[in-house]
């Protein structure tokens, strides 16, 4: 028998790291391994190496050998070398590659059994008999590291969170699929109907200060905005009480919902009720950033709130009214703009006493930006719908909604006003998705982050769900996540930073432009 060369794989749904201690702690073997007789760690000379003697019986024969084992520095990979045993040489390496969820264990093996003469003629059987062991020992750990994976799950502090693409493109860029931008639009939309959601990936290195750490499961419902709003309603919440009991299995203590599975079924009530695990929103702390961000580019760009107009587009819906509510103690002037008057008059009447800002009510969206300063927008509107050409010189706006409510290609038009990115946050510790959502690694969505901060907490309850949002869990929430290390992200626009070039445009537009008439025929009433 000369040398071979072997290698067998095998795979589990966890992380990596869970078959990089079991192969790093050898010992564990004999658990599910019952050709493995024995293993001894002789040295452990640091975390990442060690020396250890083996006894393997295969076939009723007793095979022994001492090796040196090391995982390879900044990789998913553990080498191994015989340095005395029965063969005459074994060495090689383990290797995990993780795809989303899924974690391949690869084993690649040198083995010489050597006596040339005698394997010349039993070299097929000793082969065999090999292969057959390694083969069993690749499928154990496997096996082990499955085994783990599903009781670090059950124990450890997780939240799981449904999310899904917000279109075609980011579809492929998340699965890192260029292919997919060549499949028809039409084909692949009514493909993605067929998918059942799945967990795209465990969500690690999340630490919070206080030395809680959390992992969470991003479970991927495989249906576009338009998809959630104009599918049968009945069809779009089986998909998501499927995603909500999938994230159960995995052990997820508390469940958040993103982008438009966030508005369906009356804002997660209707799934909360199907589920045995609470659900938010996410809405609180959404709020929260959003403020903080426009607050802080607001003063960026020397823009005193206090003698500053305010729209709030959306302002009937939870995020828009709550802002609104905000903003009434913050700014001199209020707008709140939506579709419907009868609600939107209520909403301006209940805002009227809450701080010291005069409150106008209007349906005329284009009228409404055209006297702000800043605007805040949060709708469940799958479409770009403000006009950057609208916008005052100088002006701030904060889009909360995903999708967008102003596109790219019409803030091209417009140097002079700042559009940020409402809602993103740099979680504590050095949290890994494994996969791209659509922003930088290390970025969360507030939505998302609500989830963790309630994980870290161990407040699993339905925190933001329905339209239970107010001011005083916005500061609750605010409060706990600075004390997590939640902190918002560099100002943002259209997932790029802002400049301080973008910020000294905006603030020359607003000193060259210091009054701005109401466009003509346009009354605002006030109410103080």
């Amino acid at each position: 028998m000369s040398v071979r060369q072997l290698e067998f794989s095998t795979t589990y749904r966890g992380s990596p790291d869970t078959a990089l201690d079991l192969l790093l702690h050898p010992e564990k073997f004999s658990q599910g391994m019952p050709f493995v007789r024995h293993i001894e760690v002789l040295q452990r000379p640091s975390p990442d190496s060690l020396l250890a003697s083996w006894e393997v019986q295969i076939d009723g024969a007793a095979f022994t050998w001492r090796e040196e084992i090391q995982r390879v520095p900044h990789r998913p990979t553990v080498r191994f070398r015989m340095i005395r045993g029965d063969f005459l040489s074994y060495t090689g390496e383990w290797d995990m590659e993780a795809h989303g969820d899924r974690v391949t264990i690869t084993l690649r093996a040198a083995i010489d059994w050597g006596a040339p003469t005698l394997s010349q003629f039993v070299s097929d059987v000793l082969e065999q008999k090999v292969e057959r062991a390694l083969r069993g020992m690749v499928v154990g750990v496997g096996r082990l590291a499955s085994r783990r994976s599903v009781e670090l799950q059950r124990t450890a502090n997780r939240f799981g969170f449904i999310f899904h693409p917000l279109d075609l493109g980011l579809f492929a860029d998340g699965f890192g699929d260029a292919d997919l931008k060549t499949k028809r639009p039409e084909l692949l939309k009514q493909v993605l109907t067929w998918l059942k959601p799945f967990r795209r990936a465990v969500v690690d290195g999340i630490r919070s200060p206080t030395g809680a750490e959390i992992q969470g499961d991003m479970i991927l419902c495989p249906l576009l905005p338009e998809q959630m709003l104009g599918l049968d309603d009945r069809f779009v919440l089986d998909r998501l009480a499927e995603a909500g009991h999938l994230a159960a299995r995995y052990g997820d203590k508390v469940l958040g919902l993103g982008a438009y599975a966030a508005t369906v079924g009356r804002k997660g009530v209707h799934l909360a009720k199907s589920l045995r695990i609470p659900v938010t929103t996410g809405s609180s702390y959404t709020i929260a950033i959003a403020m903080e961000a426009t607050l802080t580019a607001s003063r960026a760009v020397g823009l005193p709130l206090q003698d500053a107009t305010v729209a709030i587009v959306g302002a009937t819906g939870t995020i828009g009214y709550v802002c609104a509510a905000l903003m009434a103690r913050e700014a001199r002037h209020l707008i709140v703009v939506a579709r419907n008057q009868q609600r939107l008059e209520d909403v301006a009447q209940s805002l009227a006493g809450m701080g010291t800002a005069t409150v106008a009510a209007l349906t005329d969206l284009e009228a409404a930006i055209a006297n702000a300063d800043v605007v805040i927008t949060s709708t469940s509107t799958p479409a770009a719908i403000l006009d950057v050409a609208t916008l005052k010189p100088g002006a701030v706006v904060c889009d909360v909604s995903r999708p967008r409510n102003v596109s790219a290609e019409n803030a091209l038009l417009r140097s002079d006003v700042l559009i940020l990115d409402g809602g993103i946050v740099r979680p504590p510790g050095q949290p890994d998705f494994h996969f791209s959502f659509g922003l930088p690694p290390g970025l969360a969505y507030a939505c998302m982050a609500e989830t963790m901060i309630l994980a870290l907490e161990q407040r699993y309850e339905s925190y933001s769900l329905g339209g239970d949002v107010d001011v005083a869990k916005v500061q609750e929430i605010a409060r706990l996540g600075r004390k997590h290390g939640f902190s918002l992200a560099t100002l943002r626009s259209f997932d790029d930073e802002v400049s301080e070039a973008q910020l000294h445009r905006v603030r020359a537009a607003r000193v060259r432009s210091r009054r701005v008439r109401a466009p003509q025929g346009v009354k605002i009433q006030l109410t103080a």
